[in-house]
């Protein structure tokens, strides 16, 4: 491993580390359509907004690289993100 690669590397971890995040949604239910969350509908948050949502509602793919990882092994790997973060992420 080259020594940029060793920054960027360390760099991208730090990124994700310091991403904003909103406070977890306390009252147990979506906040993209306000289903409540069970055994069978489990909590996802959102790898942009960290908000929770449903798996229906954060059901998008985006690679780690859109949200500003650039890493290596971010050029390969995806996260999950709400409706509303995959719009503003993708364009």
């Amino acid at each position: 491993m080259s020594k940029n690669e060793v920054i960027r590397s360390k760099v991208s971890r730090l990124t994700e580390r310091l991403r904003k995040r909103y406070p977890s949604n306390n009252f147990g239910s979506c906040t993209g359509c306000a289903a409540t969350f069970s055994v069978l509908k489990k909590r996802r948050n959102c790898s942009n907004c960290g908000n929770s949502f449903c798996s229906r509602c954060c059901s998008f793919k985006v690679p780690k690289a859109v949200m500003g990882a650039t890493a290596p092994e971010a050029q390969r790997e995806t996260v999950f993100v709400c409706a509303l973060c995959n719009q503003v992420l993708i364009k």
